[in-house]
């Protein structure tokens, strides 16, 4: 059935409780029409607005350039409406109503500004009409007469408040603007004041001039250096013409040349020798050279020659000569010779004076473009400057002419309208109320038949079910009851319920012949169970062979962890190697092999794969419980549990076992295949129900099992307040009283 026809059927079983919340919407209405309900006048009017203004940058001052809205709204009345809702003009109209209108204000309920702003947005409505420039603006009031003398108000200051704005807008524009030319003016200063600081220091006061002149100068002293290099050239070639003449290399050693040929102690040395020279060549005709005249002739040749040669080494400074000048053709050669290197020494010398010259005046031009250019950027950051400043102060000044030009651009095109009281929201709340009646009749009645179809007690489920109720478990809603163990002691609540139901368990199951049973819980959200093994434990006190088969594979080894975790005994769980998975698989395999397997190969598998559970505590002996799980998450149940190889281990167990107890995977319906297949599987099942079920519930689940032909043991069930439960809490009250009177 749909959630549609449920609902239906829910208004016409329930119809009563429904027509009785509409009739209470109603009288609710009438409550409100008499008691709380304040009827507002309405009155309208339309305002053009003019010259609508649009706000530009600085750049784009003064132009009509289309810019595009902030707000998003290509409107741009959408602004204005803004603003006739906006909480300072508000503020203002609320000013001064509450020195004229104070009786209304009170009618409405406001007692101070702080309530008046949320129902002036409620009191005014604006409604732009497309394609115009038109506001059309309803106001609602409480007092008939007073009415458009309130709006005339609301209107006053919306126009007001208005041109303030567009003032505003203004002032800021011009003060912007008076900001933006000081700054300018302080930048044009500062770089007025840099180029004159530099002129001073660099010393460019002309800079352009003094590059000509020092460009022409360069110039004339290329063309005087040009003609002296012509001359030196010149007198180079003449110089050495004249010393292949005298086949003498330079002027110096021919004029030291002319100078021996001219000298007179030389001439005179000379003449002496010459004699001295005779005078021997007589002596030595007649004597030999040991006589003593002749030794002396030959002293005085060598003292002459000696003078002669230091002489010459005087005279020449160490100048050697081939030979020395005595003609006078030669000797004026030689003074052409001396003249022409002196003219030529003499250009070269004024030759590198005029290059020393020449570089420095290089070096000048060098530096002057580099100080040109800096003056030039200066001088341009002038320039733009000025620019800047003069369009800005013109600007400033048609700012500060539009400033003081506003004028007002609303204008109302027909007076407020006569006030009149609308119905239309009185039925509004009629209808609202109504509506609440009904879907507050609506939430009572399925709270009435959520409630009807909850179980009261074990009583009731046999009577409308027609099954018996193998036992109850209580409700235990005190934690004092509670005890932290999995399995509950003996003589406790708990395990009291437990024990009465597994002895009922035992009876069904031999009278219906049911050794694998398999428990089916109706709440598929549960994530553990404690049913299971705390039966298991009774069967085993009363030493019942029992099995217990965990086929909830998505959570492996439930009941070794619950052991763990919760009971105080410390229960000893060995290595798990191999498991239920591991069994299934092997029979399988051997089936599939051999065709068919024994008993020993069976038991030696199982031996393998199942754990032994000691639920040994201080209310039980040491027993065990055989426990066959997965050890590890497995997705696909079916391919397991729907296997030949689980159902040989069934039809195995039932053989050495009295009891087979069967857990169900959890978060698994009835109609997924792995419930078919452990249905199928079993002898009987039982029906675990939880609080949580309902009736409807319930009962489909017992028609499931009687269509499939599934036998069904019956029904465990929950129950708060149970005639146990209430028992042993009086037995635990007297006993604390008991012990309180011996302390005392």
């Amino acid at each position: 059935m749909d959630n549609n026809n449920r609902l239906i059927l829910l208004i016409l079983k329930e119809k009563k409780i429904i027509v009785a919340s509409i009739f209470v919407g109603l009288v609710l209405f009438v409550i409100y029409l008499f008691k709380f309900f304040v009827p507002l006048y309405s009155s309208s009017v339309k305002l053009f607005i003019r010259n609508i203004s649009k706000q530009n940058v600085v750049a784009s001052y003064g132009l009509t350039n289309t810019v595009k809205s902030e707000s998003g709204y290509s409107n741009p009345l959408f602004n204005y409406v803004q603003i006739l809702r906006s909480e300072q003009l508000a503020s203002s109209i609320y000013k001064r109503l509450d020195n004229h209108y104070k009786d209304d204000l009170n009618a409405l309920g406001i007692k101070s500004e702080e309530f008046w702003y949320g129902a002036y947005l409620k009191l005014v409505e604006a409604k732009i009409q497309p394609s115009t420039d038109i506001i059309a603006v309803d106001f609602k009031w409480i007092n008939e007469k007073t009415t458009n003398q309130v709006f005339n108000i609301l209107i006053e200051e919306y126009k007001n408040s208005n041109i303030q704005i567009r003032k505003l807008v203004e002032t800021k524009q011009r003060e912007y603007l008076d900001q933006q030319l000081k700054k300018i003016t302080d930048e044009l200063s500062g770089v007025r004041e840099k180029i004159k600081d530099y002129k001073t220091e660099f010393d460019a006061i002309d800079i352009d001039n003094e590059l000509r002149e020092l460009t022409r100068s360069r110039v004339d002293l290329e063309k005087r250096l040009e003609l002296l290099k012509g001359n030196i050239a010149y007198l180079d070639k003449k110089s050495k013409e004249l010393s292949k003449q005298l086949n003498i290399p330079d002027a110096k050693t021919a004029l030291k040349a002319t100078g021996v040929g001219e000298d007179p102690y030389l001439i005179r040395l000379s003449q002496d020798l010459a004699k001295a020279q005779q005078n021997y060549a007589k002596l030595s005709a007649k004597f030999t050279d040991e006589y003593s005249e002749v030794i002396a002739v030959k002293n005085e040749i060598k003292n002459i020659q000696d003078n002669i040669t230091s002489r010459k080494e005087e005279t020449l400074e160490s100048i050697q000569i081939t030979r020395g000048i005595y003609d006078r053709p030669s000797q004026n050669i030689v003074t052409d010779l001396a003249r022409t290197q002196a003219d030529k020494t003499s250009y070269e010398a004024q030759a590198k004076t005029l290059e020393s010259g020449i570089k420095n005046l290089r070096k000048k031009e060098r530096e002057l473009p580099a100080k040109l250019m800096v003056l030039k950027s200066l001088q341009k950051q002038e320039n733009t400057l000025a620019a800047a400043y003069s369009s800005i102060k013109s600007k400033q000044i048609e700012a500060t002419i539009k400033e003081s030009q506003i004028v007002d651009n609303m204008v109302i095109l027909n007076n407020p309208s006569r006030p009149s009281c609308s119905m239309m929201p009185l039925l509004m709340k009629l209808v609202g109320f109504l509506l609440m009646g009904f879907l507050g009749g609506v939430a009572l009645a399925w709270i009435k038949e959520d409630i009807d179809d909850k179980w009261v007690d074990a009583k009731e489920i046999e009577e409308t079910t027609g099954k018996k109720v193998m036992g109850v478990i209580p409700w235990v809603t005190s934690l004092e009851d509670l005890t932290k163990e999995f399995i509950y002691p003996s003589n406790s609540i708990l395990g009291t319920a437990y024990g009465n139901l597994t002895n009922n368990l035992i009876s069904k199951s031999y009278k219906d012949d049911a050794q694998v049973i398999t428990f089916i819980s109706t709440l598929i959200t549960r994530e553990r169970t404690s049913v299971i093994p705390n039966i298991a434990a009774h069967l085993a006190e009363q030493s019942r062979l029992t099995v217990i088969i965990d086929t909830d594979f998505n959570n492996p080894l439930k009941l070794v962890k619950e052991f763990n975790n919760r009971n105080e005994s410390g229960i000893q769980v060995p290595n798990i190697k191999k498991d239920l998975i591991y069994a299934i698989n092997e029979i399988n395999k051997e089936v599939r092999i051999n065709r068919n397997i024994d008993n020993n190969r069976i038991a030696q598998i199982l031996n393998d794969s199942v754990i032994k559970l000691n639920i040994g505590n201080h209310s039980y002996d040491n027993k065990e419980i055989l426990y066959l799980c997965s050890a590890q998450k497995v997705e696909n149940i079916n391919d397991y549990v729907a296997s030949k190889g689980f159902s040989i281990i069934i039809n195995y167990l039932k053989q050495y076992y009295e009891f087979i107890l069967v857990d169900t995977p959890t978060q698994k319906p009835l109609f997924f295949p792995e419930m078919h297949s452990l249905t199928s599987i079993s002898d009987a099942v039982a029906i675990v129900s939880a609080m949580e079920t309902s009736k409807e519930e319930l009962v489909k689940v017992i028609n499931y099992f009687e269509k499939i032909n599934v036998k069904n043991l019956g029904i465990i069930s929950r129950e708060e307040d149970h005639e146990l439960e209430k028992f042993y809490k009086k037995q635990i009250k007297q006993a604390k009283e008991e012990a309180r009177v011996r302390e005392s």
